[in-house]
């Protein structure tokens, strides 16, 4: 397998890394507000809803360094990748309580999953050609 050159490589993981915390974890707290309204959600739920992605990402934490070396650092990054799509669209296409929660658990998953997939892919990568 050919690794990327170290500048391309830290482009990606720095993109990954923007779109796993940037997107998937913390973009909802923007969106509480018009969410709120539409969905007509309490104050209360609007908390429980908004600690479930740190809860999420603490789970996804515990077992990602087991993910990352049984699935290796690329599958385990893919599957980051799509527990965020999953997540977004999710959360974007939310019509009530269930799906709003579902969205956010698959983004706090996302970021949980993501940094241990990119530790794994560098303690693999080698800067020195061999």
């Amino acid at each position: 397998m050919k690794f990327p050159s170290s500048t391309s490589f830290a482009l990606l993981g720095a993109a990954l890394i923007a779109i796993s915390f940037g997107l998937a974890r913390f973009a909802f707290g923007l969106f509480v507000p018009p969410i709120r309204a539409e969905l007509e959600l309490s104050p209360d739920m609007i908390g429980i809803i908004g600690a479930l992605p740190l809860i999420s990402f603490i789970l996804a934490t515990l077992v990602a360094p087991l993910a990352a070396d049984r699935l290796g650092a690329r599958n385990t990054a893919v599957l980051s990748g799509g527990f965020g799509a999953v997540g977004l669209v999710s959360v974007s296409q939310a019509s009530g309580v269930l799906s709003l929660g579902v969205g956010v658990v698959a983004c706090g998953i996302c970021t949980g999953l993501m940094m241990p997939a990119l530790t794994a892919a560098m303690q693999g990568y080698s800067v020195w050609p061999t």
